[in-house]
């Protein structure tokens, strides 16, 4: 253990008591830095600030892993070696057509699902649904749009 990430967060923010603001945070920072490790990496980099912040302000360490972990997550979708998944498409692709997918090919759909996380994890949950159903259920209707997305951009790359 280093301590190279603590002294960073304690250089960038150094009086953030808010418990929102700690989660954005170290929501924002495992969410990048997934996209280019992986996720079990970025989040074992990060709990140790985590429960830093959490002594911090009083809060249960609970209100900032399980955030973490769905940030990694959605990180993950931002670059083609994010995710093993990705990796894996690429490939297939490769063998369909002859050309795989960039580096960052992933990323308008992977950011996009990531700031709806982001958004939808600083939500207050007591007019609707949890933030958890919420980020399932947008996350879905855009999975579909990302689909339709890479579709269309395909065909307009390939000509049909």
């Amino acid at each position: 253990r280093s301590g190279i990430m603590e002294l960073a967060i304690r250089r960038l923010a150094p009086n953030v008591t808010s418990v929102r603001a700690q989660l954005t945070i170290l929501v924002v920072a495992v969410t990048i830095m997934s996209a280019f490790i992986k996720n079990i990496g970025a989040l074992a980099i990060m709990i140790p600030i985590a429960f830093q912040f959490a002594r911090r302000s009083g809060a249960s360490p609970s209100v900032f892993l399980m955030p973490m972990a769905f940030g990694a997550l959605l990180g993950g979708l931002m670059t083609q070696i994010g995710t093993s998944p990705n990796i894996i498409v690429s490939r297939v692709r490769v063998d369909m057509t002859g050309q795989a997918f960039g580096m960052f090919d992933y990323t308008p759909v992977g950011l996009a699902l990531a700031v709806v996380g982001w958004i939808s994890s600083s939500w207050d949950p007591a007019p609707g649904p949890h933030p958890t159903a919420r980020l399932f259920m947008i996350g879905g209707l855009l999975m579909l749009a990302a689909s339709v997305w890479t579709l269309l951009r395909a065909a307009l790359r390939d000509g049909t």
